[in-house]
């Protein structure tokens, strides 16, 4: 019987519901052309609207709209950082040539950084406010999609209900005003996903351009791609469908190939760092309990998605792209949590402690969307069918009240969210005020060497102080970086200390600013070292708790290179 329960749950394939699709898109006889307008546009809009102002809202009201924690999403600020030196710096190197301090230009994508590049030259702002809205932006286009695929597919019960929570979850109306790629991503996935099969040709290009904005989604998109391919028998669309993916995923792959040498370089070190781990130390490291179970839950849960992913597969109902992508945005998730190295980032106990903040984090946004909107399919379209007509509608309003108390539970996430965000805004006073520092001390005569790790450092210098993004250098290609000559560099110092200044001197530095430890120590930057055994040729200017500030005395240092 249950066999059969689900066979008839699952028993529509790809052509009925391609006929079925056409069939809803033309003109209804029991509705006046007034309404059928109201259906098609006003709807969405209204859904649209719904989901942008509490985004809105929240950012404006809520938090501080130009300011992110940079303990929880500095990331926000590095991905800024990329497109603010690639528009200025590197689009001066080379052909959409991205740039970054410390050599992460490529490992999250291209897209990001040309859309929040877009967003400068519209808004004629730098402000991080500019990627925050366009992640408010998409993520309530997003909220749409959810809305049009679940009533296109099921029913517009169903599919409200999913956009409430999709415009209403904690965790999805925070992740929305941060500024991150995610809703930019997804929002290109679900756009392909809308569109298949009339505009079949875009359905792959906008698969490949999310594949453009993080490593899994590229993995997303050739997963989607194959299971259209796999079955049906709506050959032309099939060709458009490759023809739109293999395009610009050709051209991605040769503009990777000839600034990373690799043309699969985010998958690959994404790989490297997440799964084995390259970004974590696991050598002594002793998972606690808590973690442990949460690796153990998150297996089972990876190999749970995966095999529901092929069932939707084999049995292609109604909906299944849609069922597809969710699955897979949290197969990923419990896959690096699981069998990844990803939580040896975390290998602490305690009631509160910083893994928690995983349980409201933007990677979970889709995982809680999709199982949301399953709810909404199972309560409010699968389960009714089952059931006598007279008890239909009862059971459709028991479903919403269900889905609504869920919904208004879901709130009380926004304590650990307060919790986490606000223990995250510490640092970003620090360097707001280092940054006017730093200016103060400029001449703008040449040049400010910056450690590599300190975006909102670049940040400050650049929106608030103003000095211009060419004049700002990293000290992470210093020759230091480059050095092959044995272990240790300062064993042949009389030699190589020239190479430090002729790269101060190619560089055209007027200040250094250092960070680290400052006291004799193997544990030291090799360049802030450097600095130290050579301190007569840098003027002290500023010295504040492991941040100072150096004028480079390039005259005496000329003088010795010639």
């Amino acid at each position: 019987m249950l066999g059969k329960i689900f066979d008839r749950v699952l028993q529509e394939d790809e052509e009925y519901e391609m006929h079925r699709v056409e069939k809803e898109a033309g003109p209804k006889k029991d509705r006046s052309s007034t309404n059928s307008i109201l259906w098609i546009y006003t709807i969405p809009v209204i859904v649209f609207l719904l989901a942008l102002l509490p985004r809105l809202v929240y950012l404006f009201y809520f938090t501080d709209p130009f300011k992110v924690g940079p303990n929880w999403y500095g990331d926000v600020y590095h991905h800024w950082q990329i497109a603010i030196l690639s528009k200025d710096v590197g689009f001066k190197q080379g052909f959409l040539r991205l740039w970054d301090f410390k050599g992460l230009e490529y490992y999250w994508g291209l897209l990001h950084p040309l859309v929040v590049i877009i967003g400068f030259v519209i808004s004629g702002s730098t402000s991080i406010l500019v990627p925050r809205m366009i992640s408010v932006l998409f993520g309530s286009l997003s909220v749409v999609l959810v809305y049009l695929i679940i009533y296109r597919h099921f029913n517009i019960y169903s599919a409200i209900l999913s956009a409430a929570f999709a415009s209403l979850l904690p965790v999805s109306l925070f992740s929305d005003t941060l500024g991150m790629q995610e809703p930019l991503g997804f929002f290109f996935l679900l756009l392909g996903i809308y569109i298949w099969p009339k505009y079949a040709f875009w359905t792959g290009f906008v698969w490949m351009l999310a594949g453009m904005e993080r490593s899994e989604y590229w993995l997303f998109g050739i997963g989607l791609v194959i299971s259209v391919l796999l079955k049906g028998k709506n050959s032309q669309a099939k060709i458009f469908l490759v023809v739109g993916y293999i395009i610009p995923f050709v051209l991605y792959m040769k503009y990777l190939l000839d600034y990373t040498g690799n043309p699969i370089y985010p998958i690959y070190h994404n790989f490297l760092a997440t799964v084995v781990g390259k970004w974590f130390i696991k050598e002594g490291v002793i998972l606690s309990t808590k973690v442990q179970l949460i690796k153990t839950i998150s297996q089972i849960i990876s190999v749970a998605s995966i095999v529901s992913g092929l069932a939707i597969l084999l049995k292609r109902p109604r909906g299944y792209l849609f069922f597809l992508v969710g699955l897979a945005s949290i197969s990923h998730l419990s896959f690096v949590f699981g069998f990844g190295s990803y939580l040896y980032g975390y290998p602490e106990d305690g009631i509160v402690t910083v893994i928690d903040r995983n349980f409201v984090d933007r990677l979970v946004v889709w995982p809680y969307i999709f199982i949301a909107s399953m709810l909404s399919i199972l309560l409010l379209y699968f389960l009714p069918r089952f059931l006598p007509k007279v008890l239909r509608r009862a059971v459709m309003v028991l479903g919403s009240l269900v889905l609504a108390v869920l919904l208004l539970l879901s709130q009380i996430s926004w304590l650990s969210i307060n919790y986490h965000y606000s223990r995250a805004m510490g640092p970003l006073e620090g360097d707001e005020v280092f940054a006017g520092t730093i200016a103060k001390h400029y001449k703008g005569q040449g040049n400010i060497l910056l450690p590599e790790g300190r975006a909102t450092l670049t940040y400050y210098l650049i929106d608030k102080e103003k000095i211009p993004a060419e004049r700002l250098i990293s000290q992470l290609y210093n020759p230091f970086y480059y050095y092959e000559g044995g272990d240790d560099p300062f064993q042949n110092w009389g030699e190589f200390r020239l190479e430090i200044f002729k790269w101060l001197i190619k560089t055209d530095a007027e200040l250094a600013v250092l960070t680290g430890n400052f006291a004799p120590s193997e544990n030291s930057d090799n360049f802030v070292k450097a600095v130290l055994r050579e301190e007569k040729y840098f003027e002290l200017l500023e010295d504040n708790r492991g941040t100072r500030v150096y004028r480079v005395k390039l005259d005496e240092i000329e003088q010795i290179v010639n």
